[in-house]
C-alpha cells in the first residue's frame, strides 16, 4: 500500500470522530469524558500528546451500554462512522468498543494479531462500580482478565515473540475454538459486564475501568462524586474533562506533567493507517 496517511493527519480524523461523538452524546444525554493519554494532553498540551496516535474516553456503565445500543439502531445513520467490538467484527479481541471513520483503513503492524477491519478511531471504555476494598477489587480485575486473556487464546493463536511462545498457545487456541464455539463472539462482552454489574453496586467506594484493564487503578466515590465534568480545551474544541482530572491522572499516571525520556516519545501502538 503506498497510501499511508500521516500521525498528524491520523489525530485530525480522530478529532473529527470525537466531534461527532461528542454531538451524539450532547443529543441523547450520553455522559463521558476525555481520558488517560487523551486527559494528560488536554491538561499537558491543550490537545494531543504529540506522538499520541489515539484518542481515549470513558464513559460510566449505564451511558456506555446506552451509547452502545444507540450504534447498533442506528448504524446506518452513523456512516461513515461505526462502532466496533467483539460482537460485530470479526478477529476484534480488544475488551472495549472503537468508533471508527471507515473511510481509512487499520492494518495491524504485527504477526501475532489476527487483522480485523476498522478505521481511524477513537477507545471507549466504561467506567464501572469496583468494589469496597481492594482485595475485592483484585478479585473482579483477576476475573476479568483471565476472562480476555482466554478471548484472546480463541481469537489469537499466536505470540508476541518466539515461536516456543506460540506453541503453547496454538494449543490453548484451538481448545478454545472447540470448546467456546462460534457464538463466543457475541457473549464474551456480557459476561464480563454481567459478572461486573453482579458483583458491585451503586454505593461501592471504588469507581474504575475493570472489564478491559492492565492494572488496578481505583478513584475514590467520595472524591470524584460519580465523576463531575468540566469543559476543557482540546486541540480548540470544548470537550468534557473529570472536575478532579488532576487526582485521577495521579492514580493512573503518578507526576503526568513530567515527559517521559526522549526515547519514549513515540507511538506505542502496532498499526498503520491507510485511505481506503
Amino acid at each position: 500500500m503506498n497510501n499511508e496517511i500521516s500521525l498528524e493527519d491520523s489525530q485530525k480524523i480522530a478529532l473529527s470522530v470525537l466531534e461527532r461523538f461528542h454531538s451524539i452524546c450532547e443529543e441523547n444525554g450520553f455522559k463521558y469524558f476525555l481520558a488517560y493519554g487523551t486527559l494528560i494532553g488536554a491538561i499537558r498540551h491543550e490537545g494531543f500528546i504529540p506522538w499520541d496516535d489515539d484518542i481515549d474516553v470513558m464513559m460510566p456503565r449505564k451511558d456506555f451500554d446506552r451509547f452502545v445500543v444507540f450504534c447498533k439502531e442506528n448504524e446506518k445513520n452513523l456512516y461513515p462512522l461505526r462502532l466496533h467490538n467483539r460482537e460485530n467484527t470479526q478477529y476484534y479481541w480488544y475488551g472495549i468498543p472503537r468508533l471508527s471513520d471507515m473511510r481509512y483503513k487499520y492494518v495491524v503492524d504485527n504477526t501475532y494479531e489476527k487483522p480485523f477491519d476498522i478505521g481511524v478511531f477513537i477507545d471507549i471504555y466504561p467506567l464501572d462500580n469496583y468494589g469496597d476494598s481492594y482485595d475485592e477489587a483484585k478479585r473482579l480485575f483477576d476475573k476479568c482478565f483471565y476472562m480476555n486473556r482466554q478471548y484472546d487464546w480463541y481469537v489469537n493463536p499466536t505470540s508476541q515473540g518466539s515461536t516456543l511462545r506460540s506453541i503453547p498457545k496454538t494449543i490453548l487456541h484451538y481448545y478454545m475454538r472447540i470448546t467456546r464455539g462460534k457464538l463466543y463472539s457475541q457473549e464474551i462482552d456480557y459476561r464480563i459486564r454481567d459478572y461486573i454489574l453482579s458483583n458491585t453496586n451503586e454505593n461501592n467506594r471504588f469507581l474504575g475501568m475493570v472489564c478491559f484493564a492492565g492494572k488496578i487503578v481505583l478513584y475514590e466515590r467520595s472524591i470524584v462524586k460519580n465523576i463531575e465534568l468540566i469543559k476543557h480545551n482540546f486541540s480548540g474544541k470544548q470537550f468534557y474533562i473529570p472536575k478532579e482530572y488532576d487526582y485521577m491522572l495521579k492514580q493512573s499516571f503518578g507526576d503526568y506533567m513530567v515527559f517521559p525520556p526522549e526515547e519514549e516519545r513515540h507511538p506505542t501502538h502496532h498499526y498503520k493507517i491507510y485511505i481506503r
